[in-house]
């Protein structure tokens, strides 16, 4: 019996290491810094971004992501006014300098996604794709509507990427 438990919690703790406590894949996460306006929930405007990086040295890198509750709770997938993903903006170099890596497709790059004539485009989540979009193995490069503006699909990232960062629900 003494067995059987221990075997049972060791195969329970692989699986929720495995699916819940498995940190994210983090180039060099010790060299992160976050910074917050006010209190932790409060952010700083998107304007304030390129006055950072124009002033200070400190940092190799300056990434920004907007908060999926707060800034685009009125984004709007396709026609229908119902359907209503939960998303966030993040800047053109948030996947190089975090390491991430896309699925299907690519991923935004700094100097060719935020350019001033860059078409407009969407990454998107392994679960966004498998559920709302039934798998669809065509999406990466299709143009899609989100609030009355057309973007390209240009990647999927995996679950481990979309948790807590931009997660379409």
């Amino acid at each position: 019996i003494l067995s059987l438990g221990i075997g049972v919690n060791v195969a329970a703790f692989q699986l929720l290491d495995l699916v819940f406590w498995k940190p994210l894949e983090i180039r060099e996460p010790h060299t992160l810094v976050r910074l917050f306006r006010g209190n932790s929930v409060g952010s700083f405007p998107y304007l304030s971004v390129p006055a950072l990086e124009a002033n200070t040295s400190i940092f190799s890198a300056l990434l920004a992501r907007s908060n999926p509750r707060a800034e685009v709770s009125g984004l709007v997938w396709g026609n229908d006014p119902a359907n209503r993903p939960m998303a966030s903006f993040v800047s053109s170099n948030w996947f190089d300098e975090l390491g991430y890596r896309p699925i299907r497709g690519r991923v935004f790059h700094a100097g060719l996604d935020d350019a001033p004539n860059a078409e407009p485009g969407v990454i998107i989540s392994e679960a966004f794709w498998k559920r709302r979009l039934d798998t669809d193995p065509e999406i990466v490069g299709k143009q899609v509507r989100i609030n009355n503006r057309v973007a390209t699909v240009l990647g999927i990232v995996s679950r481990e990427v979309a948790v807590g960062l931009y997660e379409f629900r």
